[in-house]
């Protein structure tokens, strides 16, 4: 099944930079291993992350404040779970898409992942595996 999802918004979602706001900032870029992530792997005991936002379901623009609410309810959820929740930021290098509020899930498995995009009406997820390479999980 071929994506719904726009070739330029793929290829923004390829070129971003997805910022883990540690100290100092851990920036994942898809295909690459991080060796930051990592460490962050090794600090909670995992072989996995999903890096994932609420913001502009179905990437439709929607107001800061409704995606403020969105994302609110994704961290809500996550804490309920027990998982731990990493703040994090999308970013596109080229600034045309304004920085997406996002999470970092140490831990979360590909299928949680998948499941709770999709729960949020999501394009697609971040996640990595035991390998820290970043990778784009399409959802639609």
């Amino acid at each position: 099944m071929a994506s719904v999802i726009k070739q330029s918004v793929l290829q923004a979602y390829r070129q971003a930079e997805y910022t883990i706001y540690s100290t100092p900032p851990c920036v994942l870029k898809i295909g690459q291993a991080s060796t930051c992530l990592l460490q962050i792997y090794a600090q909670y005991g995992v072989d996995c992350a999903a890096f994932m936002t609420a913001f502009n379901p179905l990437g439709r623009q929607f107001s800061l404040a409704e995606n403020a609410g969105f994302q609110e309810r994704l961290l809500d959820q996550l804490q309920r779970c027990g998982k731990p929740v990493l703040h994090a930021g999308g970013i596109d290098p080229d600034h045309v898409w304004p920085v997406e509020d996002s999470v970092l899930v140490p831990g979360l498995s590909l299928a949680q992942a998948r499941e709770l995009g999709r729960e949020y009406d999501q394009n697609a997820i971040v996640w990595c595996g035991p390998d820290a390479v970043a990778q784009l999980v399409l959802l639609r």
